[in-house]
């Protein structure tokens, strides 16, 4: 009790972290912690005492959130953790009440929108130039071939077949795939394969450890900023751009889908309009007038 740190919002995230950690998993307790150093620790909310948070304090949190630029997606995963670290606060009685919260921290609504930020191929050449030299090789992987970001840290040299430059590409969302590869894609896959035994990660770090989602993260992180990109720029980004890129350069859907490892469905969902509306464009050239 008193106004010892115990009781404060940074506190209870930080208890909650500790919960994870035992209860949950390491990897866990790691993506809660991040989404507090980056969100609430630094924030006037962590400050805050539990015995005098209001649902003012969660409304300027949630406003200063948003107007960050994050995606509501985003915001509904970091409301859904601090949420969490005030409900184990409620339960262990360190806060009389969750009716501060209750309202503020409820789920934005559509917020699994497109996530639509598109970098030009200058801007993903930039991006790659500024990053630490460590994670070039990944994030050009992944401009080359815009398959998703995991799939492409678990590749071993042995996936990549060098006599039919073949890439097998084995997954858990979809069947085992393969995708030809033409030109710098299978030149760069090559490159990235010199000197490996068969079970060496195709694509790793440079002391030969596989890529993990908390590294390159933050690589990508610094090297947007380096190059002054937006500051929403992830993987995804560059796997997202690619396939737009893919869409509205006259390649069919279904290729479009083969290569990108996901459905047709999800790809006209998500990338039809582009290609529809570059038809639309295209075909406009050719009016008379």
């Amino acid at each position: 009790g008193g106004s010892n740190a115990q009781s404060k919002v940074k506190a209870a995230c930080e208890a909650y972290v500790e919960k994870v950690r035992i209860e949950s998993s390491e990897a866990s307790a790691i993506d809660a912690k991040g989404r507090f150093e980056r969100l609430v620790y630094n924030d006037p909310l962590g400050r805050v005492e539990l015995a005098k948070l209001a649902p003012r304090h969660l409304a300027e949190w949630k406003k200063r959130v948003l107007s960050g630029g994050g995606a509501r997606g985003s915001f509904n995963r970091n409301a859904t953790a601090l949420r969490a670290a005030l409900n184990l606060a409620y339960q262990r009685r360190d806060v009389a009440s969750d009716y501060s919260w209750r309202e503020e921290l409820k789920p934005l609504e559509n917020a699994a929108g497109r996530r639509t930020l598109y970098l030009d191929r200058a801007a993903r050449r930039k991006l790659i130039d500024e990053a630490p030299k460590e994670v070039q090789a990944l994030l050009k992987a992944l401009a080359l071939l815009p398959m998703r970001v995991g799939e492409l840290a678990n590749l071993r040299v042995e996936h990549l077949d060098v006599e039919n430059r073949v890439l097998s590409v084995p997954t858990n969302k979809t069947a085992a795939r393969e995708v030809p590869r033409g030109g710098d894609a299978f030149a760069h896959f090559k490159a990235c394969a010199q000197g490996k035994l068969p079970t060496a990660w195709l694509i790793s770090r440079q002391d030969g450890r596989q890529w993990r989602k908390e590294a390159w993260r933050d690589a990508i992180k610094e090297a947007a900023h380096a190059a002054k990109l937006p500051s929403g720029t992830c993987a995804y980004t560059l796997r997202h751009s690619g396939i737009t890129d893919l869409a509205t350069g006259g390649l069919d859907l279904f290729t479009v889908a083969k290569i990108s490892g996901t459905s047709v469905l999800m790809i006209d969902r998500h990338y039809g309009h582009l290609q529809r509306e570059h038809a639309r464009s295209a075909l406009q050239k050719l009016a008379l007038v």
